[in-house]
């Protein structure tokens, strides 16, 4: 079964890797995280704050 994630729950990933010194990549290693999915919702919570 998967682990999904709330758009929340991505929002406050997104937050805490760009607060961390950890590369996407080893920060997406260290919790499990596909590197496709983070960026895709990346992607998204900048698109929101833009608005």
């Amino acid at each position: 079964m998967t682990n999904r994630k709330t758009p929340e729950q991505w929002q406050a990933l997104v937050r805490q890797q760009s607060e961390s010194e950890l590369t996407v990549t080893a920060f997406c290693r260290k919790y499990k995280l596909a590197i496709s999915c983070f960026y895709t919702h990346k992607k998204k919570s900048k698109q929101q704050s833009s608005f």
